[in-house]
């Protein structure tokens, strides 16, 4: 009877990563490299100069900072392709600390919802403010309007003389009054044009903060993971 071979050990069957594996693997972490140092770039080109406690631009580098999302998560997905194998030296001591960095950047993605609550908030306050003032300015300017419509032309060259002397210089009481009302009208008009701009505002600035914020939550759970993952990646011993 012929003699049985012994089965192979799992060691004797697993065969040493090849050369190919070693250099596909670290062009994918050079370029998640690339990606995480072209977002550091970018972020301080939009952090810089800071202007706090304006909502306006907190809402504004929060909107900026979730649209850019996708770049430095393919970064870190890169970076942690492959866990803990076919890492040299200096790949090894970076990404030390990719987990933690990875989890930082989840954090304050998640941190921004809150943020982007109170400043939209405050925004929808001055919004109302700005659009209360416009109407009052609009109704002040009609109300005059009205009032130099019915008013002598001699009165309306007076009180141009006044408030509005570039229009009385060289020109007979007619034309003032005629320039007077024609610079009324047109004040008016603009201002209906910001009041209507004012009007739309809320329902925009609520579909980008909802927009903005959801985007946040998705890419702070997303960094959360990516580094609570990283972090429990195996220690190997490879090349």
């Amino acid at each position: 009877m012929a003699k049985q071979q012994p089965a192979a050990s799992p060691s004797s069957t697993s065969a040493p990563p090849s050369k190919n594996q070693w250099l596909s693997t670290f062009v994918l972490r050079i370029a998640g490299y690339a990606l995480l140092l072209l977002t550091l770039v970018d972020t301080l080109a939009i952090l810089i100069p800071p202007q706090l406690l304006d909502p306006a631009w907190e809402l504004e580098t929060i909107g900026s900072l979730v649209e850019r999302s996708p770049v430095p998560l393919i970064g870190f997905a890169l970076v942690a392709s492959g866990g803990r194998r076919f890492r040299q030296s200096l790949d090894r001591f970076c990404f030390q600390g990719i987990p933690t960095l990875a989890i930082i950047i989840g954090l304050i993605y998640c941190l921004m919802i809150p943020l982007g609550i109170s400043d939209s908030l405050r925004l929808g306050k001055q919004n109302q403010t700005t659009s209360a003032t416009l109407v009052k300015q609009a109704a002040d300017i009609k109300s005059l309007e009205q009032r130099l419509s019915a008013a002598p032309a001699a009165e309306v060259a007076e009180w141009a003389q006044k408030f509005q002397p570039q229009l009385a210089e060289g020109r007979d009481q007619e034309t003032v009054k005629a320039g007077v009302l024609g610079q009324l009208k047109s004040n008016l008009i603009s201002l209906q044009a910001q009041i209507n701009r004012a009007s739309g505002q809320p329902t925009q600035l609520r579909k980008q903060t909802i927009k903005w914020l959801v985007g946040a939550l998705i890419a702070g759970l997303s960094f959360l993971y990516i580094g609570n993952t990283a972090r429990k990646f195996p220690n190997v011993r490879t090349r």
